[in-house]
């Protein structure tokens, strides 16, 4: 189950029989979970919200995989080379941790760039992905070592290890 932003608070990994209504019960979707959650910290001292915390318990309590962004949204692991590939933009600087993508793009790639970003953030996230290699991913060893701790996971939930 994808999920984005707000929807969050209505999402649930107790049991179906427990979930709270409105709540999504993922579980009923899937007896195994992995959470990925954008931090949406500014700075590094700021903390993660409520819901972010309740549902990091609730995976924690079911031997699921949760993963709160290092920096402020998943789009901050992108490397620059990737970014200057997809928008031919020669040496790109990085995108900072705590910086919102939508902001980078309008002052790095050109104007109007960061909200064209947020109608086609899949269309983007697809495309990158041809462009991005695994050695680009293991570049950021905090990056590769919750990639590496997700796809254990799923092999695992799979029987493939």
């Amino acid at each position: 189950m994808f999920y984005g932003g707000r929807l969050l608070a209505h999402i649930s990994a107790d049991s179906p029989e427990e979930a709270v209504e409105p709540a999504v019960a993922i579980l009923s979707i899937n007896r195994n979970a992995a959470v990925i959650i954008d931090s949406d910290k500014d700075t590094l001292q700021d903390s993660i919200n409520a819901t972010k915390e309740r549902i990091v318990e609730e995976i924690i309590q079911i031997d699921g995989i949760t993963w709160i962004t290092d920096g402020k949204e998943i789009e901050n692991y992108i490397p620059s080379e990737v970014l200057s590939h997809y928008y031919s933009k020669p040496n790109l600087p990085a995108l900072g941790r705590f910086e919102k993508i939508s902001d980078y793009l309008d002052r790095n790639v050109g104007p109007g760039i960061g909200d064209k970003f947020k109608s086609t953030k899949v269309e983007l996230a697809a495309d990158i992905c041809d462009i991005l290699t695994k050695e680009q991913l293991q570049a950021d060893t905090a990056l590769a070592n919750r990639l590496d701790e997700l796809c254990g996971a799923i092999k695992r939930w799979n029987r493939l290890e």
